[in-house]
């Protein structure tokens, strides 16, 4: 069984994250995704559950509209569309066309020359994965460093080429990753 969470605690992230692992099952599948994040099609839960049954993989990511990096971003770009039916049918063309696949994220971001590593906007595992590598750790970088801890203890990273989900991630700023248009004092808030 997949748990599925959408994890908040003020201040601190990755605490949340994992006391949201910690109340499920050890033989468990977690799926964590951003707060701005949907799913598209009522066939993708169903779907991930059958890729958990049949995957190698120790953390998965997915494709979606508007993330970093670049492999996890339908046909590579960064969308601007904010028409959420030009979403939803793109998720139903890629669950028909690719269902169960998933690819290597390494070998994905070798082409592009970086890590190949999985990032918050969703990351399904095993609990078991994540007791081995010891959880969560830090803030803002805590979805970077628990790929790279789940490469080092010898797992696969991967990306669900069938599964597209929507994420917000900043509407209207052009470079998200770089562009806050946040208030700093909204900040200074989130990190109390």
């Amino acid at each position: 069984m997949i748990y599925h969470f959408t994890p908040f605690f003020k201040g601190d992230i990755s605490e949340g994250i994992n006391r949201s692992v910690e109340a499920v099952p050890d033989d468990a599948w977690i799926c964590i995704r951003d707060a701005d994040t949907m799913f598209l099609t009522w066939k993708q839960q169903w779907q991930l559950e059958e890729i958990t049954q049949k995957t190698d993989f120790g953390l998965l990511g997915c494709l979606t509209n508007r993330c970093y990096p670049t492999y996890c971003m339908y046909e590579g770009k960064l969308s601007e569309n904010y028409d959420i039916l030009y979403h939803v049918d793109l998720a139903k063309r890629l669950e028909k066309e690719h269902w169960g696949e998933v690819e290597d994220a390494v070998e994905l971001g070798s082409k592009d020359g970086s890590e190949g590593l999985l990032y918050g906007q969703f990351l399904l595992f095993p609990k078991k994965v994540w007791k081995e590598v010891g959880g969560f750790q830090g803030h803002i970088n805590h979805d970077f460093e628990f790929s790279r801890r789940v490469l080092k203890a010898g797992h696969r990273l991967g990306v669900a080429t069938g599964v597209y989900i929507f994420h917000a991630f900043r509407p209207g700023v052009k470079i998200p990753w770089f562009e806050a248009n946040l208030d700093a004092s909204l900040l200074d808030e989130c990190a109390r």
